[in-house]
């Protein structure tokens, strides 16, 4: 597993990799929709992708920061 913080003037992002089997298609639960809601309702976004060709899962969640959220 692999975790990548990055925070500048303008973003927060957090990057989660990993080479597990990966996520199975439909996802069970309202986590990943979660992160997803509140990613999209503070201005950002998530993206869910394959870490690699053998399975695993890398998560980008990221929001601008240093503007004022409504």
């Amino acid at each position: 597993m692999n975790i990548d913080l990055v925070v500048d003037a303008h973003r927060f992002l957090l990057r989660v990799r990993d080479d597990g089997i990966g996520i199975q298609s439909p996802a069970v639960g309202n986590g990943l929709r979660n992160m997803s809601q509140r990613a999209t309702a503070l201005g950002g976004s998530c993206k869910i992708t394959r870490s690699s060709a053998d399975g695993g899962v890398q998560i980008e969640w990221q929001i601008p920061v240093g503007e004022t959220q409504t």
